[in-house]
């Protein structure tokens, strides 16, 4: 699948070591170019469909995002843009500077770790970094279990901060799931454990319209539950089928 790029236009004076410093204008609008490629092209894949658009944007204008985070969804959304500054090994730098900064912090098990972490083992993926990748997937999972993020919230919360939390945990489901290869001893999240809804519609979560859906498992017949679920929600269940062929 071809994947159209956008070109940035950095200020000529843009330091590619910069500390995401979002006072300074010239960094804002060369941050926003890889901001608005990674909502484009990257968040809409369903392993990774966890940021609320309109609420990243909003942190974003409002200069309120974590700065590691940022950091990571640059380098993340730089392989979808014709970097035209000399350097190239800008993203990396970017990331390699997340992984030494979230790693310190990791035990704090906040939901921006989580996410940063997610990014974190797409980037080893991407780069073949496959020890790397096993030992984040399963520290993430790790994390989402002591959370509880397997399980509805009862507490009370907005529901685009609940419907976060669901799709976080499901990218950690999905992720287990391709990584185990059906390899029982290599799966941490057993389909038995995942006691919450599916994701909803694309739609309705960006536009904060709370959605009932239904669970992994299909209701028998299919009721209006069903008809909530979005593309993501739909992939556990499929990923869920394929491990268990490979078993």
């Amino acid at each position: 699948m071809s994947l159209t790029k956008s070109n940035p236009k950095p200020n000529s004076n843009f330091n590619l070591n910069l500390n995401l410093s979002l006072d300074l204008p010239g960094n804002k609008i060369f941050l926003e170019s890889h901001v608005n490629a990674y909502l484009e092209y990257f968040n809409p894949i369903p392993a990774y469909s966890f940021v609320h658009k309109a609420s990243f944007l909003r942190n974003f204008h409002h200069n309120k995002l974590d700065s590691i985070f940022l950091r990571c969804v640059c380098g993340i959304a730089s392989r979808f843009l014709q970097r035209s500054s000399p350097r190239q090994d800008y993203a990396s730098e970017w990331l390699k500077e997340v992984e030494g900064q979230v790693w310190p912090r990791i035990a704090e098990m906040k939901i921006e770790n989580l996410q940063i972490l997610l990014l974190l083992i797409c980037w080893y993926s991407l780069d073949r970094k496959i020890s790397n990748m096993w030992t984040s997937s399963a520290m993430a999972a790790r994390i989402a279990y002591g959370m509880r993020l397997n399980y509805e919230s009862t507490d009370p919360m907005p529901f685009v901060s609940k419907e976060v939390r669901r799709r976080i945990m499901w990218s950690i489901f999905m992720l287990d799931k391709f990584y185990s290869g059906g390899f029982a001893e290599l799966t941490l999240c057993k389909a038995s454990t995942m006691h919450l809804n599916l994701p909803c519609e694309e739609r309705n979560f960006e536009l904060d319209i709370p959605t009932a859906t239904a669970t992994l498992t299909p209701t028998s017949p299919p009721g209006t539950l069903e008809d909530g679920i979005g593309l993501m929600g739909h992939m556990p269940r499929l990923v869920k089928i394929r491990h268990e062929v490979l078993e």
